[in-house]
C-alpha cells in the first residue's frame, strides 16, 4: 500500500523538529558536539513521546557523511542518512525486544559486534522495548554493556523503566521522555492539517489532544481517522463526536444549568439520553468532573489560558456557567461526583449510582461562604451572652464547638494581639471560646468529665468549675484537678486576662485540694464508682465476683 499515516509521514529527522523533549535534545546535541558520546543510553517514557524517533536522530548523527564534521544535527541529505530513515542501514540495527528476548538472540549480537562498521562511523543497536528481554539476557548483555567494542553504541527504548534490572540501568546514560502538552499537540496538529489542505475547528483540535493523553503518535492517528471520516474541507465538533463517540459539546453546561436550577427532571433525562445513545458514561463523568475543575480554577485564578486544556470558545461558555453557582456549590458538586467515579470503577455500567449522584446534586441546599457563616455565628453568640448569664448550659456539647471556637479565634488576630492586663474589660464570651479551645486539646478519656460541670465566665478574672452539690467523689475531682495546671498553662497563651480557675459546689462552697475517701453508700455497694471508672477509661464489665472474707 502506498498510503503513509500522519505518524509516519511527519516523523522527526532532526533534533530540532522533536516535539516536547528540548531537554533531551540539547543534551544530546551537546555530547555530540564535544565528543562525549555514551556506549549506552536508556529512553523511558509512555508511548508516542519520541523515544525510538530520537533514536534514529541520534544513530543519523553519529554516522552522516556531512563531509566528516563534528556535527550535532544529522543533515537528511546524505545516503546514510536516508537509509537509516528507511530502516535500511547495513550498520544500525533495530531489534523488536518483545521477539529478542533469548540468551542465544544476545550472543547472536554479540558476535556480529566485533566487526567494524561497515559503511559509517558507529554501529548502533536500537533495541525498542527492552523490558522484554528475558533474566538470561539481560545477564549475557551486561558484559558488553560494560565494556563494548570501539564504534558500538546501544540505544535502548521501553515504556516500563521499572522492569529494566538497575545492573543494566546503572550502565546507560537514563533519558526520561515527558508527557507532551495539550498545548503543543494542538500546535503541531494544526500544522499538519494545513500541510494536508484541511482546515480543524479549534475545538476538534483540543479534543483530539486532550484524548491523546501526552502521546503525539495516538494525536496524529486519530487525526487521521477523523479526516477519513469526513470529506469537508472544515472538522467541526460534530464530527469528532460522531467518530469517536463523545459526548455532545453541549451536553454538560446543560447539565449543570439543571443542577443551578434544581430541575432534577431535566438533568436525569439528560442522563438517560446519554446512556441509550451509548456513550461510554465513564468518560462523560470524566468530562464532567474536568468541566467542574475549569469552573473553580476560573473562579480562583481567573482566565489564564496557560491553565486550561480548551479552547477559547470552550472557556467563555465555562464562564457564563459560573455565573450560576458559587465556589462552594461547585465544589461540593465535584466531591458528589468524584466519589461516585470512585465507587463505579467496579461496575459494568454506572448509570444507576450516576443517577444518585445527580439527584444529591440537584437536591443540595444553597452553601454559604464559610468566613460569612462564621461572622454570623460570633455575632449571634455576642447577642447572647448580653442578655443571657454567662453560664454554659448543663452539657456542653465541645466536639460541636470546637470547630467553631478554634476559627473563630484564629481570625480573631487583634485580640491575640492585645499586651496582657488587669485593666482591660472581662470579656466573658472571648473567655469562653478559649475555654473550649483549650479542653478540646485534653486527652478524650479525661475530656468527657467537663461534659458534666457547668462553667461560670460571669466573675471577672474568675472561671469557676460548679459542680453538683450531691457529687462526692474525690476521684472525680483528683482528675479535674489534675487537668487544672495544664489548663491554665494553655489558657496563658491565648487570653489576656490572669485568670484563676474555682472549683465550686452549687452550694457556693469552695472544695479543697486534698483526696478523700470515697462514700460509698450501702445500697449501690459502690456500683456509681465503678461506673464512672468504667466511662472514665471506655472500658467494660466482664464478671462481677463478692468479696470473701479471709479467714
Amino acid at each position: 500500500m502506498s498510503y503513509e499515516g500522519s505518524a509516519r509521514e511527519y516523523r522527526p529527522q532532526k533534533f530540532e523538529k522533536l516535539i516536547g523533549q528540548e531537554h533531551i535534545c540539547q543534551t544530546l546535541m551537546n555530547s555530540l558536539s564535544s565528543k562525549t558520546v555514551a556506549s549506552a543510553y536508556l529512553f523511558s517514557g509512555t508511548r508516542g513521546v519520541g523515544k525510538t524517533t530520537t533514536a534514529r536522530i541520534l544513530a543519523k548523527a553519529l554516522n552522516c557523511e556531512e563531509n566528516g564534521k563534528n556535527i550535532n544535527e544529522p543533515c537528511d541529505k546524505c545516503s546514510s542518512c536516508h537509509e537509516i530513515s528507511i530502516s535500511s542501514h547495513p550498520d544500525v540495527l533495530e531489534i523488536d525486544g518483545a521477539t529478542y528476548t533469548g540468551v542465544e538472540n544476545v550472543r547472536d549480537l554479540q558476535e556480529r559486534l566485533v566487526y567494524l562498521p561497515s559503511k559509517g562511523r558507529y554501529k548502533c543497536i536500537i533495541l525498542d522495548e527492552v523490558h522484554m528481554l528475558s533474566k538470561g539476557a539481560f545477564n549475557a548483555l551486561l558484559k558488553t554493556l560494560e565494556e563494548p567494542p570501539p564504534n558500538v553504541v546501544f540505544i535502548f527504548a521501553t515504556t516500563e523503566l521499572r522492569r529494566v534490572p538497575d545492573t543494566v540501568i546503572s550502565r546507560c546514560q537514563t533519558f526520561e521522555f515527558r508527557r507532551i502538552s495539550v498545548q503543543k499537540i494542538s500546535e503541531h496538529l494544526s500544522e499538519v492539517s494545513k500541510l494536508k489542505g484541511r482546515e480543524l475547528e479549534e475545538s476538534v483540535i483540543f479534543s483530539i489532544s486532550r484524548m491523546s493523553e501526552g502521546s503525539l503518535r495516538d494525536a496524529l492517528s486519530l487525526l487521521d481517522q477523523i479526516l477519513s471520516f469526513s470529506e469537508k474541507d472544515k472538522i467541526i465538533q460534530e464530527d469528532i463526536e460522531t467518530v469517536l463517540g463523545l459526548p455532545p459539546s453541549n451536553v454538560y453546561s446543560y447539565i449543570l444549568t439543571a443542577i443551578s436550577e434544581r430541575n432534577t427532571l431535566n438533568s436525569l433525562k439528560k442522563l438517560k439520553d446519554i446512556y441509550e445513545q451509548g456513550h461510554d458514561l465513564k468518560l462523560f463523568s470524566v468530562g464532567l468532573l474536568n468541566y467542574l475543575r475549569d469552573l473553580m480554577v476560573l473562579k480562583v485564578a481567573g482566565k489564564n489560558e496557560e491553565l486550561f486544556d480548551i479552547s477559547k470558545g470552550e472557556i467563555a461558555e465555562r464562564e457564563d456557567i459560573l455565573s450560576l453557582f458559587s465556589f462552594e456549590e461547585v465544589h461540593h458538586a465535584y466531591n458528589i461526583l468524584n466519589g461516585t467515579i470512585s465507587e463505579a470503577s467496579t461496575l459494568s455500567s454506572p448509570f444507576f449510582i450516576l443517577e444518585i449522584a445527580f439527584l444529591r446534586m440537584c437536591n443540595m441546599n444553597s452553601i454559604s461562604n464559610v468566613d460569612e457563616l462564621l461572622d454570623q455565628i460570633k455575632d449571634s453568640k455576642t447577642e447572647f451572652k448580653k442578655t443571657e448569664p454567662a453560664i454554659v448550659p448543663d452539657k456542653v456539647d465541645i466536639k460541636k464547638k470546637e470547630a467553631d471556637s478554634l476559627n473563630t479565634l484564629e481570625e480573631d488576630k487583634d485580640f491575640r494581639n492585645i499586651p496582657k492586663s488587669s485593666n482591660i474589660d472581662w470579656d466573658s464570651s472571648k473567655v469562653e471560646e478559649a475555654w473550649m479551645q483549650v479542653i478540646s486539646q485534653i486527652r478524650e478519656s479525661r475530656r468527657v468529665l467537663f461534659d458534666n460541670l457547668k462553667v461560670d465566665f460571669s466573675v471577672s478574672n474568675e472561671i469557676k468549675l460548679l459542680i453538683d452539690s450531691s457529687e462526692d467523689n474525690s476521684q472525680f475531682l483528683s482528675i479535674i484537678e489534675e487537668e487544672l495546671s495544664f489548663i491554665k498553662e494553655k489558657l496563658k497563651e491565648i487570653i489576656t486576662w490572669d485568670t484563676e480557675i474555682i472549683l465550686e459546689k452549687n452550694g457556693d462552697r469552695k472544695i479543697k485540694n486534698k483526696k478523700s475517701t470515697p462514700n460509698l453508700s450501702i445500697e449501690n455497694d459502690g456500683k456509681d464508682m465503678i461506673q464512672e471508672v468504667v466511662d472514665l477509661f471506655d472500658g467494660k464489665v466482664v464478671d462481677i465476683r463478692a468479696h470473701e472474707k479471709p479467714m
